[in-house]
């Protein structure tokens, strides 16, 4: 039997502060459910029925559904579609645009919903579709398809396993123009899915279109790598940030319960474009939120703020630029500062030490002559011999200082020192810790870290050397064992980092890193 959800009615919509003249449109009226998964079918379609009627019964022009409707969150795994029995659906002929369209001509409202789309790859079917958000009219027409841009590559979130991202060509932002009962313009809506609420280009692009409203159907929840970590306030704060950046009502409708490894938060709300919550549900009870969006906030706000009219278009080229994403995370590295052993000292600038030492001949040779899966551990040894000796410069970025050695290196890859300087952040951290604690748990994280450190440390070998060594070649074997390593292995390798708990900073070291070895490598 299911849970009967709580009705939730946002009051008038508040006052527009920044109003200079009467509104032009008049207010729309949205819904949203927020549900568990029920593992009976039947049961859990009746649930989301019964949340869609009580929306609609209280005026709501659409009603908005949770990320992949009618199925669990089954991408907790890395193992694939196969593997957890995940089968995507035809879009036009599957279950839930027809359970879609069912309610939305019984309830006379629209039906936003989600899917796993069936959708081949060039070369034919690959395991992979599409994650596809959908808004069915009461008149049976499929008004809108929408296909989750960003993809998730995190514990307990493996979406590349079992989603390809929505294609960028043709008009990956559409809108949908929902009729407003009163007159006036329709209300253009947009409907990005869960991780795209991140990306801030994501909602200007959606803002310059003229969307109104973005709705984004979810599935987040708890970090099974670090449980402690509650990231529900930051997911609603760069949500509600999102929409006062580009003045639009933000509508996220998250499930709630647990599957697998992951607690969902719930928490769905509806928020205003100047960042006010109308209305929220609680983090783990299913709920029917509705809430009346005065759609010519959208115009005071911006006619105030115009964001949309004073930006800088043509200083914007790194953003388009793939290659950028590295340059931003080696930025971020350089403002902190070495924490590591007193051996990290004397910061030398070559890999492996002071060649005149031996230091980098004798990491190079243990790791010729190791397996390709000892040869972390024997890059841990010799970093735990040499105590830090990990030869990267990382002068501090701090009140103007510079890096005076940037020119001098300007011959090297640049991109992969930056991919080695954001992993190498990870290992300084660690590698002065004690290695005695007895508790099993913490010898495996201890041991993820080890090797964190000594992917590093070999990404950091192939990407060092001068152009015009001539022991490149051999040098650059190296980097060639690791990089299978750091792109196969990143996830499991990654989610042991110790990250204490609550430590954003931290937590999003952790992050850079794996979008570092995800882009870089």
């Amino acid at each position: 039997m299911t849970d009967q959800p709580t009705l939730m009615v946002a009051g008038p919509p508040p006052e527009s502060p920044a109003r200079t003249r009467p509104p032009a449109r008049a207010a729309v009226r949205i819904g949203l459910v927020q549900e568990r998964w029920h593992p009976d079918s039947a049961e859990h379609e009746a649930a989301l029925a019964a949340g869609v009627r009580l929306a609609a019964s209280e005026g709501a022009r659409i009603v908005c559904l949770q990320e992949l409707t009618l199925s669990p969150y089954f991408a907790i795994t890395p193992d694939g579609p196969r593997a957890v029995g995940a089968e995507p659906e035809e879009l036009s002929s599957g279950p839930t645009l027809a359970f879609a369209r069912r309610l939305a001509a019984e309830t006379g409202a629209y039906v936003h919903a989600s899917l796993y789309e069936r959708a081949d790859g060039p070369d034919g079917p690959d395991g992979l579709g599409y994650n596809t958000a959908i808004v069915a009219a009461p008149d049976g027409r499929l008004v809108q398809r929408t296909r989750k841009l960003h993809i998730p590559v995190t514990a307990g979130y493996y979406e590349d396993r079992y989603f390809r991202p929505g294609p960028a060509d043709g008009d990956p932002f559409p809108l949908i123009e929902l009729p407003v009962l009163g007159g006036g313009a329709p209300a253009r809506l947009g409907c990005p899915t869960c991780w795209d609420q991140w990306f801030p280009e994501l909602a200007r692009a959606y803002s310059l279109a003229g969307a109104d409203v973005l709705i984004y159907p979810t599935a987040i929840g708890s970090e099974p790598d670090h449980p402690a970590f509650d990231t529900e306030p930051l997911w609603q704060r760069v949500i509600t940030a999102n929409g006062i950046a580009n003045g639009t009502f933000m509508v996220a409708v998250n499930r709630i319960g647990v599957e697998g490894p992951i607690t969902f938060y719930g928490s769905s709300f509806i928020s205003d474009p100047y960042g006010r919550i109308l209305v929220q549900a609680p983090r783990d009870q299913p709920a029917v939120l509705v809430a009346d969006l005065d759609l010519d906030q959208r115009r005071d706000w911006l006619e105030l703020f115009p964001f949309l009219r004073t930006r800088r278009p043509d200083a914007y080229g790194s953003l388009v630029d793939a290659r950028a994403g590295s340059g931003l995370i080696a930025a971020a590295g350089q403002r902190q500062r070495v924490v590591a052993g007193e051996g990290c000292a004397d910061r030398e600038r070559r890999v492996g030490g002071d060649r005149s030492e031996g230091g980098g001949e004798r990491v190079r040779d243990q790791a010729d002559d190791a397996s390709c899966d000892d040869l972390p551990a024997a890059f841990v040894r010799q970093l735990d011999r040499e105590q830090v000796r990990l030869g990267v410069e990382n002068v501090a970025v701090e009140g103007g200082e510079r890096d005076s050695h940037r020119e001098e290196r300007s011959g090297v890859d640049r991109r992969g020192e930056m991919v080695a300087l954001s992993l190498l952040e990870v290992g300084r951290h660690q590698i002065g810790r004690e290695r005695q604690d007895t508790d099993p748990q913490q010898q495996r994280q201890i041991q993820h870290e080890d090797h964190v450190v000594g992917l590093a440390q070999a990404a950091d070998h192939r990407v060092m050397v001068d152009p015009d060594d001539p022991d490149r070649e051999e040098r650059g074997r190296v980097g060639d064992v690791a990089r299978p390593h750091l792109r196969q292995g990143m996830t499991q390798i990654l989610v042991g980092v110790g990250v204490r708990d609550g430590d954003v900073q931290h937590q999003q070291r952790r992050r850079d890193c794996e979008h570092a070895v995800r882009e870089g490598l």
